[in-house]
């Protein structure tokens, strides 16, 4: 019982303890005995304990949660997406209503590349009848795997002497094993997908068709030679197979009949290798020489040099001709054939030994050979299109070099271990590389970026490119899986129409998706922002407003009402009033009184003037303009002017902000000045700003006629912004400085605001409580608007944050950075809610819609940014899918584990289909949608071919 509680009047009235009983000495005040009031005195001090350790638990809980989000973060930077995904999940587990976690969580699932399985992972084991080669159940290694030309097949060579065929999209079997009596060691399909030509260690070598494209009963053509066969290949053109004998020949046979040509290729040793030119005009072969063999002791110098000089020979296709065995070739481990054939990429055993005109065998002039960067296990390999080649080594690194000068293209490809094998898509624009972890990573092989996240796979040896280059096949020791790599992240959709010369775009007060954009053109247009289609028609008077050209200049501007109904236009001097949904005139075009027309204002010698800045009252009804030494304010309907107030002379006055009531106007002057003004009479509405605690920050001119004069600081005031009330207002200074003063006395109000470097923005939050400022020293921050204190840790960004807003509801921030990356924060905690955002151009600011789903990017690029908020209870798939994503998962203990083989591929085909309009169903049916036809965003209507047959039809910006 609480000692608070009030006792019913029963027991008030009655002699005796209410509680225990106990007779109470007549006359006595007491309500209940000494005894139990001491319980009842020590029971309200223990629920007021145990609260007091509960609220204790809960920010240790709390505190600990921020800790670890905060970390996944870092991982997150450090492009360790998997441990970041595990740590999250692990949040929101432990604690379904950690918004963050989940907000975060879908964020990174939505603006990151995540590769999915289009196939489930097929194992390759012995069965009952296979023993002699391996118990059942034991896995059986793969050798080789590549798709087929056409990209519907798959085939793999592994260790039980079988190739198999598959079908690209599902990995069932297309035909029965075929069988070799030994090991294969090479399996490639023909050029029209209709053949497969293998070879095994025993030296068999065979072509394999049938009629219907390998998906009926396989033919066995073997081809046979006096001694084994070490290699075969098919031509360019599917005519001939060729292959290289221990019979010192290299033969030409027939790729449809599989009987030999007669066209024979004869040397002096066996021959290891053989291979076509991709023009088919010419044959490169190898041949085999056994260094420090006995019969090779036996040699004499001569006939020695003779056989090393006769290495590498190349050959004339058409006359089966030798046509040169070059010199600096004869040490090559492998010879790349440019596209073209007119030049070989030749690889030495450690090192690139350059790049040399095919016929001739001379190196290319202006090829510089790349420097080593390690020994064992080295590899290079020419990319499709000829123009770059990949070398890759033990330092755990793959590196571009530019194919003509042999320049590095790219920083190192860095990599946590070594890298075992590389590859380059069919167009030579990406590059997949696999290392030592089983990891397979896809780059830009134009700027070495990384294109998606990490696909991990069991034992993954090599990975392959379908022909589309939109697959990567990824074969294991004993596995293989398709997986699908198009581009997966949600797409910031342009505005249609926003220009070069005035881009901007502001959204409606009162509706969530509609936008109002202000195009090159002249005409404005409002737009629905999630179907991204006009709401209206154009509208507006299509002034030329010229610049720079010795005419005055005017500020084309346009403002929605506050209901969202109206838009208010100003083109050069003329005013309109449309309908925000019609686009349609609610009266005639009215000029504004004492304001020229640009472009019938005679030209002028000299420096252009700066534009006339124009400025709207919320509700649109007035206009505000600093016209040289007076301030004046227009009525919008009608053009003339309500008021005309002089200004000081020195100073050079912009209108900078109105305040949200519409009474007070900031005005800002050349640079230190800044003061406050009555929007409705004109008049100085507070004494001159100035710190009165004695500091010289600010300081007051002395005035001739006495009238008062605007504050001067020592540094130059950036910016100025009323509080949602319009009795505050916050500004900021180039010295990173921010003071909070009352707008109509003009007093500090709270301590300094301070950054290190210049602080570039300041905005109060919807209620007024908090201010966040944005500053070049590369952070945002949020402080308590009435005390000045920091309330959470800056808001990091690798460069200077130029923009920073509140969302309306005052739960998120969104802020802007110099290096193009845009980033949403929890307002509460200061955890990052979102990926680093790129987009394209420097920002002039952000806008949340009315609703918190879209931001708006205010650049020449501008565009609208899906950023819906993510509900307070996330569902139990969620962190299952990203432990799916990430490949394992943490215990309670904090212990990683893998999670069930096949998890991705069976969440993928449950969460598909999800049913429901709520966020998380629309989200994650929108994740696993095909990425070529489902839309740019989850909450976006515009499918991906309708921005692409957009993008592709629009002329670019310059």
């Amino acid at each position: 019982m609480n000692r608070n509680d009030k006792l019913p009047d029963a027991m008030t009235d009655s002699s005796t303890c209410p509680v225990c009983g106990t007779p109470l000495a007549r006359g006595s005040r007491r309500r209940i005995c000494p005894t139990c009031q001491l319980c009842v005195t020590l029971a309200g001090w223990a629920n007021w304990e145990h609260a007091k350790a509960q609220r204790a638990e809960q920010a240790v809980k709390e505190g600990l949660s921020h800790m670890r989000i905060r970390e996944a973060e870092q991982d997150f930077a450090a492009n360790d997406s998997a441990t970041a995904l595990a740590a999250l999940a692990r949040e929101l587990r432990d604690d379904p209503s950690n918004q963050v976690a989940a907000a975060r969580l879908v964020s990174a699932l939505t603006e990151r590349n995540f590769p999915l399985p289009t196939s489930p992972l097929v194992r390759h084991v012995y069965g009952l009848d296979d023993d002699p080669w391996g118990p059942p159940g034991w896995p059986i290694a793969i050798r080789a795997a590549e798709f087929s030309p056409d990209g519907r097949l798959v085939l793999t060579a592994s260790e039980d002497n079988t190739v198999r065929i598959y079908d690209a999209r599902t990995l069932q079997p297309c035909t029965q094993p075929l069988k070799h009596s030994s090991r294969v060691v090479s399996a490639r399909f023909g050029p029209d997908s209709s053949q497969v030509l293998t070879v095994a260690e025993d030296g068999a070598a065979a072509i394999w068709e049938s009629e219907d494209d390998l998906t009926g009963q396989a033919l066995r053509k073997p081809l046979t030679q006096v001694e084994k066969i070490n290699h075969a290949e098919f031509s360019p053109d599917g005519r001939w197979v060729l292959t290289a004998s221990d019979d010192q020949t290299a033969r030409l046979w027939d790729a449809h009949t599989g009987q030999p040509t007669g066209r024979c290729l004869k040397h002096r040793m066996g021959v290891e290798q053989a291979k076509f030119s991709p023009d088919g005009r010419f044959i490169l072969t190898f041949v085999h020489w056994d260094y420090g063999s006995p019969e090779d002791a036996s040699l004499s110098e001569a006939e020695r040099n003779q056989r090393l000089a006769e290495r590498v020979t190349l050959w004339d296709v058409a006359t089966s001709l030798p046509l040169s065995h070059p010199s600096a070739w004869q040490d090559a481990r492998t010879i790349e054939f440019s596209p073209d054939g007119q030049r070989v990429l030749v690889v030495g055993a450690w090192a690139v030994s350059g790049v040399f005109d095919t016929l001739a065998g001379d190196p290319i002039q202006g090829f510089e050979v790349p420097p080593h960067h390690g020994h064992d296990r080295f590899f290079a390999k020419l990319s499709p299109d000829g123009q770059r080649f990949v070398t890759v080594a033990e330092d755990a690194t793959a590196r571009l070099w530019d194919a003509r000068t042999g320049k590095a293209l790219t920083e190192p490809l860095q990599h946590d271990q070594e890298v075992a094998c590389a590859e380059f898509s069919p167009d030579g624009l990406r590059l997949v590389t696999v290392t030592e972890d089983s990891i397979a990573r896809v780059w830009d092989a134009v700027t070495g970026d990384l294109l998606s996240e990490p696909v991990r796979s069991d034992y993954c040896g090599h990975a392959h490119f379908s022909p589309d280059g939109e697959r990567l096949l990824v074969a294991g020791w004993a596995s293989i899986q398709v997986w699908d790599i198009r581009p997966g992240s949600a797409v910031i959709e342009s505005v249609p129409g926003i220009g070069r010369s005035s881009p901007t775009g502001r959204f409606s007060p009162t509706q969530a998706d509609v936008m109002l954009a202000n195009p090159r053109d002249g005409q404005c247009q409002t737009w629905k922002v999630r179907e991204m289609r006009p709401l209206s028609d154009p509208f507006g008077y299509a002034k030329c407003v010229l610049r720079n050209n010795g005419l005055f200049a005017y500020e084309r501007i346009a403002h929605f009402s506050l209901d969202g109904r109206l838009v208010f236009t100003i083109e050069g001097n003329l005013v309109g009033i449309w309908d925000a949904h019609t686009g349609e005139p609610k009266q005639g075009a009215v000029q504004l009184e004492g304001v020229s027309d640009p472009v019938q204002s005679p030209p002028r010698m000299g420096p252009p003037e700066d534009p006339l800045r124009f400025l709207f009252s919320p509700d649109g009804s007035a206009i505000y303009a600093a016209d040289g030494a007076e301030l004046k304010i227009w009525d919008t309907r009608t053009g003339r002017i309500r008021v005309r107030a002089p200004l000081h002379p020195r100073d050079r006055f912009t209108v900078a902000e109105v305040s949200p009531d519409g009474n007070l106007l900031a005005m800002k002057g050349g640079g230190e000045s800044f003061r406050v003004w009555d929007a409705q009479t004109g008049k100085l509405a507070a004494e001159p700003y100035g710190y009165d605690g004695g500091s010289l920050l600010y300081r007051t001119w002395p005035s001739p006629d006495g009238a008062p004069q605007p504050f001067v600081s020592d540094q130059m005031v950036v910016s100025g912004r009323f509080s949602p009330d319009g009795k505050r207002l916050v500004i900021t200074h180039a010295d990173g400085s921010a003071w909070i003063w009352d707008a109509r006395t003009g007093r500090v109000l709270t301590k300094l605001l301070k950054h290190g470097k210049r602080a570039n923005t300041a905005r109060f939050s919807s209620d007024g409580k908090y201010v966040l400022t944005a500053s070049d020293d590369k952070t945002a921050r949020v402080w308590d608007s009435h005390t000045g204190e920091p309330l959470m840790p800056a808001l990091k960004h690798q460069s200077a944050v130029e923009a920073a807003e509140f969302s309306r509801d005052g739960r998120r921030i969104v802020t802007a950075a110099k290096d193009h990356t845009v980033r949403l924060w929890d307002a509460r905690t200061g955890l990052a809610l979102s990926e680093p955002r790129r987009h394209q151009g420097r920002l002039g600011g952000v806008e949340f819609s009315p609703d918190g789903s879209w931001v708006y990017l205010h650049a020449r690029s501008g565009g609208c940014w899906d950023t819906a908020p993510v509900p307070s209870s996330a569902p139990a798939w969620l962190p299952e899918l990203a432990e799916a994503l990430a490949g394992h998962q943490l215990t309670r203990r904090r212990t990683s584990e893998p999670v069930p083989e096949g998890s991705l591929l069976r969440l993928k085909e449950e969460l598909a289909m999800q049913p429901g309009d709520d966020y998380h169903s629309c989200w994650v049916r929108w994740f696993f949608a095909d990425r070529s036809t489902r839309t740019i965003s989850p909450h976006s209507a515009v499918a991906m071919e309708t921005k692409k047959r957009r993008d592709s039809n629009s002329s670019p910006l310059g």
